[in-house]
């Protein structure tokens, strides 16, 4: 893969790219393979989880999903790790009020001198 202008931890080299993402409909979270950690979380995902990207940075996928649904999300991350699945529909998220909300997760594996990242771009479901 090609080294793009991407700096982890909140970062981007590129103002302008920076801002596209943040700027995105989709919300936007992008995880540390090694930790599985959260090192990017767009604005419309920060909307619909009501956190702060501050408050994300550093949490894992059980922070921001049901205890019951973390076997679904934990597998589904494996597999999108080994390039098995890209698509998974109809994931709970937990938001900070402590409501559901459905979201239709594609996933995008990216290598940089940084480290390995796995990039997830959400939807909101339709079906529930």
């Amino acid at each position: 893969m090609s080294d793009a202008p991407f700096v982890i931890n909140g970062k981007f080299e590129e103002l302008h790219a920076f801002q596209l993402l943040q700027k995105l409909p989709q919300g936007i979270l992008v995880a540390d393979q090694a930790t599985s950690t959260f090192v990017f979380a767009n604005e419309q995902m920060q909307q619909w989880l009501g956190y702060s990207a501050a408050e994300l940075m550093g949490k894992t996928p059980a922070y921001i999903h049901p205890p019951e649904e973390m076997e679904r999300v934990m597998m589904a991350f494996q597999a999108m790790l080994k390039g098995e699945m890209q698509l998974v529909k109809n994931i709970r998220f937990l938001n900070s009020r402590g409501a559901i909300i459905f979201c239709d997760v594609q996933a995008q594996l990216m290598e940089t001198s940084s480290g390995n990242f796995i990039c997830g771009f959400m939807t909101l479901s339709l079906q529930k």
